[in-house]
C-alpha cells in the first residue's frame, strides 16, 4: 500500500480506545482513507456506520457490573464506547 507513513500501534489504540476514523487522522494530519488503510492492513475491523445501532443494554449492564472496560464492552456488543457510555448513564439516569 502506498499512503503515508503513519503510527499504525498508535492508530489502532485510538482507534479501539473509541475514537473515530476522522478524530485520528485529524490527529495525525492525514486522510480519513489513511487511517482505514492502516487499520485495516493491522488487521483491525472498522465498524460500518448504520445509524443508531440497536445495542443488548441487559448485557452491557452486566458486562459493567462484572468489571469489564468499556472499550471491552464495546469490542465484544459490536458498537462504540459512546454507545456503551449512553447505556450506563441512562441506567443511573433511570435505574429499573
Amino acid at each position: 500500500m502506498s499512503y503515508r507513513k503513519i503510527n499504525k500501534a498508535k492508530a489502532v489504540d485510538l482507534y479501539t480506545s473509541g475514537y473515530s476514523e476522522d478524530e485520528i487522522a485529524e490527529q495525525f494530519a492525514c486522510a480519513k482513507t489513511t487511517i482505514i488503510d492502516a487499520l485495516t492492513e493491522a488487521g483491525v475491523y472498522i465498524y460500518a456506520p448504520q445509524g443508531k445501532r440497536k445495542v443488548d443494554k441487559g448485557k452491557i449492564r452486566a458486562l459493567r457490573k462484572a468489571g469489564w472496560l468499556l472499550s471491552e464492552i464495546a469490542f465484544d456488543c459490536n458498537c462504540s464506547i459512546a454507545d456503551v457510555e449512553e447505556v450506563l448513564n441512562e441506567t443511573q439516569n433511570n435505574p429499573a
